[in-house]
């Protein structure tokens, strides 16, 4: 068990240097401390803040693109992992007629890449659906 005395001591250094936050120096801990302060953590960032265009998107954090004209295009064939991350891209407004069919991450057959990106949907495979 921690003595009391310990612990205040150890709480009046740090609310001493929670105080001095934003001035030139900051207030010395008392005479009588035995534990040093925990040092001041850095500035939090936002973890879900939405990403712009090129930027990263998915990932652990499951971050959204921030421009609704865009999509989080992942590598093909990562529909189902958890964690993929991919790049805020924007979706293409027009596709060749090319028939290359691939299968998308909804499980709906696309005559080709682009026009599964187009719907704002990742490439699970090539081929049409089973």
């Amino acid at each position: 068990m921690i003595a009391p005395i310990k612990v205040l001591t150890v709480v009046a250094a740090s609310l001493l240097l929670l105080a001095a936050c934003g001035k030139k120096e900051a207030a010395a801990p008392a005479a009588s401390s035995t534990a040093a302060a925990p040092a001041a953590a850095p500035a939090a960032t936002p973890v879900n803040t939405p990403a712009e265009t090129g930027a990263m998107c998915g990932g652990v954090a499951g971050i959204q693109c921030k421009n609704t004209a865009d999509y989080c295009a992942k590598p093909a064939g990562t529909c189902n992992v958890a964690d993929a991350a991919g790049t805020c891209t924007a979706k293409p407004t027009a596709c060749t007629l090319e028939y290359k069919p691939v299968c998308g991450c909804d499980g709906k057959t696309y005559n080709n890449a682009c026009a599964a990106a187009v719907k704002g949907v990742n490439v699970a495979s090539t081929g049409a659906c089973a």
